[in-house]
């Protein structure tokens, strides 16, 4: 019996929308454009936090967006 169905599977496009509403998240708290954020991150780093999204997924959001912002803060 399934009790909880996902709607968006933790596939490859999964974790493409849920690195995309942390980059809102952090444009949002940050009071910046979303393309700051990204760029800030940059190429490489991005391909790293999508290859682990599904591992970012299961922790708190806060605690993900926390982080994310300290490190584009230093």
């Amino acid at each position: 019996m399934i009790l909880w169905k996902a709607r968006w599977p933790m596939t490859k496009y999964g974790n493409l929308l849920f690195i995309c509403h942390m980059i809102e998240r952090i444009a949002r708290k940050l009071h910046q454009k979303n393309q700051y954020v990204v760029n800030t991150i940059g190429k490489d780093a991005m391909y790293h936090l999508i290859s682990v999204a599904n591992v970012l997924h299961a922790e708190n959001p806060l605690d993900v967006e926390d982080k994310w912002v300290k490190s584009i803060k230093d």
